[in-house]
């Protein structure tokens, strides 16, 4: 598989954001190393040099800078976009919009059931339109988590420089007993869409607050922990169902901002299956 390193950032070089050159998101954000110093992300980079795109400068070696490489501006073009959503000839010619600011649900009465998204977004300038929400890929992911991408056109010629609001509208096929989320991709900002009391997916968060990965669950002092290679998550006193302490799982849930637990990072818990 090819990869393309879209930013290595961080004074140390803490993170390596890569995404496989076929993949429809602008990046996938995956922590390579643990705190690693500047020569070991060179390191990297020179090791998988056959299978990465690079572009900048060259690398300094000193670790007290930011890494300078970055892909191009139009690294993620707008056709590998259309034909990695599905649909794609209602994508082409579109672009992501810039941010994800809010989202409406409401679930139709129509077979099968669906579910109508209206996404609140900005965009960099005017006059964009044709906006639209599109589900990337065809199958729901295992977690139950959909990812869709929002999209407009851009304007063609000349276009006032202000930060504009657009809002795009799209269908979801609708089983309220498999989906555990909604994500709502953005270029810059997405927004991550959770089951409310008000209705389907009415609380809402910064996409960046989803976390994916693998870990062993254990106990803590107040709760159970999944512990990982870099972190660990406080998921309260219940054992997710069909797991038991000392089990490797594949986990999703949201980070939340305080919890009673006393140890690392309270986790909302999404979906967690023994590996």
């Amino acid at each position: 598989m090819q990869f393309i390193v879209t930013a290595l950032t961080g004074d140390e070089c803490q993170a390596v954001r890569i995404r496989p050159a076929d993949s429809f998101y602008i990046a996938i954000y995956s922590r390579i190393f643990g705190p690693a110093t500047a020569q070991e992300c060179a390191d990297f980079v020179e090791k998988h040099a056959a299978s990465c795109e690079l572009s900048g400068s060259k690398m300094t070696g000193d670790a007290g800078r930011p890494f300078p490489w970055r892909a191009p501006k139009d690294a993620l073009g707008v056709q590998e976009l259309a034909s990695a959503a599905a649909g794609s000839d209602g994508v082409a010619g579109k672009v992501l919009v810039s941010t994800v600011e809010s989202a409406e649900f409401a679930r139709l009465s129509s077979f099968p059931p669906q579910l109508s998204i209206v996404a609140f977004a900005e965009v960099p300038t005017s006059g964009y339109s044709e906006p639209e929400v599109r589900v990337f890929g065809t199958a729901l992911a295992a977690d139950g988590v959909v990812t869709a991408g929002v999209f407009a056109k851009p304007p063609g010629g000349f276009a006032a420089d202000v930060i504009s609001p657009v809002t795009a509208e799209g269908l979801v096929t609708y089983n309220a007993d498999a989906i555990t989320a909604v994500h709502l991709v953005g270029s810059q900002e997405s927004l991550l869409c959770l089951p409310g009391n008000d209705g389907p997916f009415s609380r809402q968060v910064n996409g960046n607050r989803l976390v994916r990965g693998e870990g062993e669950l254990v106990a803590g002092v107040e709760c159970f922990l999944i512990v990982t290679a870099r972190d660990t998550y406080s998921i309260g006193r219940a054992l997710p169902t069909g797991c038991a302490e000392g089990d490797r799982v594949k986990f999703t849930g949201v980070r939340m901002d305080v919890s009673f637990c006393m140890q690392g990072t309270p986790l909302s818990l999404l979906s967690a299956t023994k590996v």
